[in-house]
C-alpha cells in the first residue's frame, strides 16, 4: 500500500467505518463509489488501483456481490489512524476503547474512554437486551461511585495533600464532615436497594468486578446479571430522587 493510498483510506476511514458501508463497482468498472445504506456519498470516489492494494495488504475483502468492505484488520488499521489524530501517540489504545470529547474544568475539550468501568460499559453496549440501563439508571450507579469515594472507603494511591503541613506522627486521619455524611447516604442508598441486590450494585458500580465474574460470584445464569443489576439500579434511582417509583417500575413493562 502506498502512503497515498494510506491517505485516501484516511480520507473516508470514518465513514467506511460505519455498520452497512461499502464500496461498490461504478458503471465503467475502474473505478469504485463509497455506498452507506444504500445511498451514495458524496466525496467517496476510490480509483480501482487503490482498492487493489487495499485487498492486497488485506484490509478489505471482496465480496460475493464484488462489493467491497473493511474487514477486522481493516477496521483496526482505521481505528488506530483516528486515535492517532485525536491523542497523537496513542491510536493503538484508542483501538480497544470507546472515546468521546468531555468538557473540562477549563472549559476545554479532552478525549476520554467512556467505556473504562463495568457501568459505562454496560450502558454503551445493551447487547439487543430489551431492558437496558436508562440515564436515569446510570445516573444513579455514577452518584453511588462518587459517594463511595468521597466517604473514604477506598484506599489512596498518592498524598493526601488535603492534611496539615505540620508533623504529627502519621497515623490515620479523622474523617471530615463530607466523608461522614457520605458515608450515611451510601449506608441509606444499600439498605433502600436491599440484600443481595446492593452487594452486586455496589461491585459493578465500585468495585469494578466484570459482568462474567459477578455472574459466577452471585451464581447467577449467564447473561442475566445486566437484568439484575438494572433492578437494583431503579431502586437506587429512586432513592436519589432521579426517577419515580411508577417511572422505574415502567421501565420493566413488556410494549
Amino acid at each position: 500500500m502506498t502512503p497515498g493510498d494510506a491517505q485516501t483510506l484516511r480520507r473516508i476511514g470514518k465513514r467506511f467505518l460505519k455498520l452497512d458501508s461499502r464500496l461498490r463497482p461504478d458503471k465503467n468498472g475502474d473505478g469504485f463509489q463509497l455506498f452507506c445504506h444504500n445511498r451514495r456519498l458524496a466525496g467517496g470516489q476510490i480509483c480501482g488501483g487503490t482498492v487493489k492494494r487495499w485487498i492486497a495488504s488485506d484490509l478489505v475483502s471482496e465480496m460475493p456481490d464484488r462489493d467491497i468492505m473493511l474487514n477486522e484488520t481493516g477496521r483496526a488499521w482505521v481505528r488506530r489512524d483516528l486515535g492517532r489524530t485525536i491523542d497523537g501517540v496513542r491510536g493503538f489504545q484508542a483501538q480497544h476503547q470507546v472515546r468521546a470529547g468531555q468538557q473540562a474544568d477549563d472549559g476545554s475539550t479532552v478525549q476520554r474512554n467512556v467505556s473504562q468501568t463495568v457501568l459505562e460499559w454496560v450502558k454503551l453496549r445493551p447487547s439487543g437486551a430489551r431492558f437496558s440501563v436508562s440515564d436515569a439508571e446510570f445516573a444513579a450507579g455514577m452518584q453511588l461511585q462518587n459517594d463511595v469515594f468521597a466517604a473514604q472507603y477506598t484506599s489512596r494511591m498518592g498524598m493526601d495533600w488535603s492534611r496539615p503541613d505540620y508533623v504529627d506522627g502519621g497515623g490515620h486521619r479523622e474523617p471530615n464532615f463530607y466523608a461522614v455524611d457520605a458515608r450515611r447516604r451510601v449506608q441509606k442508598a444499600l439498605y433502600y436497594v436491599g440484600p443481595g441486590l446492593s452487594h452486586m450494585v455496589l461491585d459493578m458500580c465500585c468495585e469494578l468486578r466484570g459482568v462474567e465474574e459477578n455472574e459466577k460470584l452471585f451464581d447467577l445464569p449467564r447473561r442475566s446479571s445486566r437484568l439484575v443489576l438494572k433492578l437494583g439500579l431503579s431502586r437506587l434511582s429512586v432513592f436519589y430522587g432521579l426517577q419515580s417509583p411508577s417511572a422505574a417500575a415502567a421501565s420493566f413493562r413488556i410494549r
